[in-house]
């Protein structure tokens, strides 16, 4: 298995508090307590849609964008990190005995899930 899962844009850490990092990253909404999951190749779970689609449908090279989080007391959460970015170029046949991973960490407590990466072959 080539897994490149949470090795895109990293996680932010709850001293730093609000946005993710990566052209996506997660919107934090403070007036409405919202930790903001992060958006790719689609609209991250926000649904204004403020954080950014970005990277290309049909030939996606950019790794994954991190969420968001909201600092509170007591608590030292990440927002989560993005998926990495997988590319093949091959000439002839690709034989894959295995699996290709390039996801995005789940959510959490107060923090927004990073995007998933891309996967090209």
């Amino acid at each position: 298995m080539l897994d490149v899962s949470e090795r895109g844009y990293g996680d932010a850490i709850s001293s730093w508090r609000g946005r993710g990092y990566g052209p996506g990253r997660g919107l934090l909404v403070e007036s409405e307590n919202f930790y903001g999951g992060a958006a790719h190749g689609g609209l991250g779970n926000y649904h204004v849609g403020i954080n950014g689609v970005y990277d290309s449908v049909s030939d996606p090279v950019l790794p994954g964008s991190s969420g968001t989080l909201k600092e509170y007391s007591g608590h030292n959460e990440y927002a989560r990190a993005g998926g990495g970015a997988i590319r093949i170029d091959a000439t002839g046949v690709v034989t894959l005995n295995g699996a290709l991973a390039a996801n995005g960490r789940a959510s959490g407590e107060r923090v927004g899930a990073g995007s998933g990466g891309s996967v090209l072959v």
